[in-house]
């Protein structure tokens, strides 16, 4: 089941992905799947480890549930393995594209 309210399109992101990545959907309505929503279920996959944590869970719900025109993930040093492996799995099961934007940019 996936959630649509409006016919704005919806672009979910992980972490703080590299701002040219984002920058062709800046007028979309960004969701931060690291965040709790209502009416998200928890993910139920075999694949995923027990032992992951509830925010890589949680991300991995979201962008299961809304109807995403894509997912843009900060892939870089400061996510943990689990977080890179359980996105590269939700690329091969949803239908939006998942891009990879490790954020690079070390200025203040």
């Amino acid at each position: 089941m996936t959630a649509s309210t409006n016919s704005r399109r919806k672009v979910g992101f992980v972490g703080w992905p590299d701002e040219k990545a984002m920058t062709e959907y800046k007028d979309a309505e960004l969701i931060d799947l690291d965040n709790a929503y209502p009416g998200v279920k928890p993910v139920e996959w075999d694949d995923l480890p027990n032992n992951v944590c509830h925010i890589v869970k949680r991300i991995v719900a979201n962008a299961m549930y809304f109807d995403l025109e894509a997912v843009i993930v900060d892939d870089g040093p400061g996510k943990c393995d689990m977080a890179r492996m359980a996105t590269r799995m939700l690329a091969e099961r949803i239908k939006a594209p998942v891009i990879f934007a490790p954020n690079s940019n070390n200025e203040g």
